[in-house]
């Protein structure tokens, strides 16, 4: 979640130079953090990998005021 859409774009290149997959939206239900980009990551599912790759969500999106907001699985 981000608060201007130049600062989640700016995540969603750096994701992109990582060849990650992501989604780029607006989000309704947050007038502090109107932008969402969504990251799906293609990895053997386990605790530690899905932890490593919050906190690489959580240490990259920092600088840019950006905000985790948690997992989705279909």
């Amino acid at each position: 979640m981000f608060p201007t859409q130049a600062l989640a774009l700016q995540f969603g290149q750096l994701l992109l130079e990582n060849n990650q997959k992501l989604s780029f939206t607006p989000f309704q239900d947050s007038d502090e953090y109107p932008w969402e980009i969504t990251a799906y990551p293609a990895m053997p599912l386990s605790y530690e990998n899905i932890t490593a790759y919050q906190e690489l969500l959580e240490s990259s999106s920092e600088p840019l005021q950006g905000k985790f907001d948690g997992f989705y699985c279909l």
